[in-house]
């Protein structure tokens, strides 16, 4: 299982979230019986951060077994199963992410969240511009911390 490698530009985990959560309550709300748009791309990122979980842990036994001839093998195939299973989740949801238009700031920082995700692994301009918009927009548009 191919790991997947962080650009140093990449944008974190924290400033996605972050952006993901902008502007809870600005914009006009949902049609009644709309999807949650936020709630869909919430969903998307936690796919996406497990898959990066078991993709590190996979790894880890993948090292492990080479350098001891481990028997690791079950624990790796659970691994690789569940891996499929969530990436094709994932590729799933992008797809219904990118039919359902975003009607509120909100949404679309959190569909810029997503894409900054995506776009991650490219880095590249891109990716930065994707990546500086969320940023600006969960700082812009954050509630202040609680003192």
């Amino acid at each position: 299982m191919p790991d997947r490698k962080r650009s140093s530009s990449a944008i974190s985990r924290r400033s996605l979230l972050a952006g993901a959560s902008v502007a809870p309550g600005l914009g006009a709300l949902a049609a009644p019986g709309a999807p949650d748009l936020a709630a869909q791309c919430g969903e998307w990122l936690a796919l996406d951060l497990e898959i990066d979980q078991l993709s590190l842990r996979w790894a880890r036994l993948e090292a492990s077994v080479m350098r001891q001839a481990a028997p690791h093998t079950s624990a790796m195939i659970e691994i690789e199963a569940r891996l499929y299973g969530l990436s094709d989740d994932r590729d799933r949801r992008l797809e219904a992410l990118a039919g359902n238009p975003a009607r509120t700031l909100h949404e679309v920082a959190c569909k810029l969240a997503v894409a900054a995700r995506r776009m991650a692994d490219e880095g590249g301009p891109e990716h930065d511009i994707v990546a500086e918009a969320v940023s600006v927009l969960a700082t812009l548009t954050s509630p202040p911390a609680a003192t």
